[in-house]
């Protein structure tokens, strides 16, 4: 598992699609590191999990299926905006 603790958005991007890298980090190892939207997707794709956390709570990070596949947080049965609410880096 890894807890995603900033992002990157594309020039002029504002919505989860323009996120364009995840800075991340194990909170088992404390490694961390960074990678492309396209790399997470593959991640979540292949079996990982990843998290956000709003300091109370760990949030699950889910693919969506857009005409380019995105990354975003579903929380109580509503898709949430966690991840844009994240440090830029």
């Amino acid at each position: 598992m890894i807890q995603i603790i900033a992002i990157r958005l594309t020039q002029n991007g504002h919505a989860h699609e323009h996120i364009s890298m995840l800075r991340w980090r194990d909170p088992s190892s404390g490694r961390t590191g960074e990678n492309t939207r396209a790399q997470i997707v593959t991640f979540l794709r292949d079996g990982g999990n990843a998290i956000v956390s709003d300091g109370v709570r760990s949030i699950n990070v889910f693919v969506v299926e857009g005409a380019v596949p995105y990354v975003r947080t579903f929380a109580d049965g509503v898709w949430t905006d966690n991840l844009l609410a994240l440090p830029r880096f």
